[in-house]
């Protein structure tokens, strides 16, 4: 195994071997700085006549790779994010800038879900909030159907001048504004897409799709104030929750399903990752886990971390 500094010339020598042949003439470096009295270590793609500059923080990723990830592998997706990074700069020319300007862009901020487990180093480095293996981080939207989005990180917030509570403030104002919650039965959905097929009115296991009007990243409006008891309203039985993806998340009511919150979340994760592998792109993968109501925590927990303390639920067990 590489020691670090080996690991970091490594990374610097061969990410352009990664690059398309238009982006061959860029230089590569290393760079030290002190961040909050700590030193980070950061490779540096040069960027000529942008502004910003795509970075790789080399000690989270080091930490990938003593976990046993190969590091040629690391470095080609290193090198995928760097170059989706330049490209989104040129699309965005000019306008790229702006994006340090609170004023010009606070209309533009919304919440936008992704997996904590898929996603931990990524999120060391942006403000973000928690519910099990999912969180909710905050994005400029360059464009309306949000196909260029900009994360603000940490170092983004202090141009701003703002807390991260505000940031979040505008966030959820602007989400729930522009994009507010849809909940619909899967086979209504269905039924919309396919008029005249006719299917079975299911007697259990009925799910309904949780997302907003747009269908834009619409994993986040779990993270809308209010949402998750809301849901326990709408199904006070219980309810679980299968983050099927960034664009949506399907709510489960327990009623439908029996046994054990723990035996039951096992077979839904197991389905969940069948769809991920199946249907859904990696970048819009969300978690692997299902997730289940907690009513005495008002909150969505992954159901193999909830203390259920073994009791089958029935339609009265909801905490009160």
């Amino acid at each position: 195994m590489m020691e670090f500094e080996e690991f970091c010339d490594y990374m610097k020598d061969h990410i352009l071997e990664h690059f398309p042949e238009e982006y061959q003439d860029r230089t590569v470096r290393i760079d030290h700085y002190k961040v909050e009295g700590r030193e980070e270590t950061l490779l540096v793609i040069s960027q000529p006549g942008y502004r910003f500059k795509p970075v790789v923080k080399m000690d989270p990723a080091y930490e990938i790779y003593q976990k046993g990830a190969f590091v040629e592998l690391l470095c080609k997706r290193f090198a995928e994010l760097c170059v989706n990074s330049m490209k989104n700069q040129e699309a965005l020319g000019k306008d790229a800038d702006s994006i340090v300007e609170f004023a010009r862009v606070k209309d533009q901020i919304y919440l936008c879900a992704m997996g904590v487990t898929r996603h931990k180093e990524m999120l060391e480095d942006l403000p973000h909030q928690v519910m099990g293996d999912m969180a909710v981080v905050c994005k400029i939207y360059m464009t309306p159907d949000a196909r260029i989005t900009i994360p603000i990180n940490k170092d983004l917030l202090k141009e701003y001048g703002i807390t991260e509570n505000r940031l979040f403030e505008i966030a959820t104002k602007n989400s729930e504004r522009d994009y507010p919650v849809t909940l619909e039965s899967l086979e209504e959905v269905v039924k919309a897409i396919n008029p005249g097929l006719e299917l079975p009115t299911p007697e259990e296991n009925r799910l309904y799709i949780l997302t907003n009007s747009e269908r834009i990243n619409g994993a986040a409006v779990l993270f809308y104030p209010g949402m998750c008891e809301k849901l326990a309203e709408a199904f006070p039985d219980g309810y679980y929750v299968l983050p099927s993806s960034t664009q949506e998340c399907l709510i489960a009511p327990m009623e439908g399903y029996h046994g054990s919150i723990a035996d039951c979340g096992e077979k839904l994760s197991a389905m969940i990752q069948e769809i991920n592998e199946e249907r859904v792109s990696p970048e819009e993968q969300l978690s692997d886990y299902a997730h289940v109501y907690d009513p005495t925590e008002k909150k969505i927990v992954m159901c193999k971390d909830f203390e259920a303390r073994s009791i089958e639920h029935r339609p009265d067990r909801t905490g009160r």
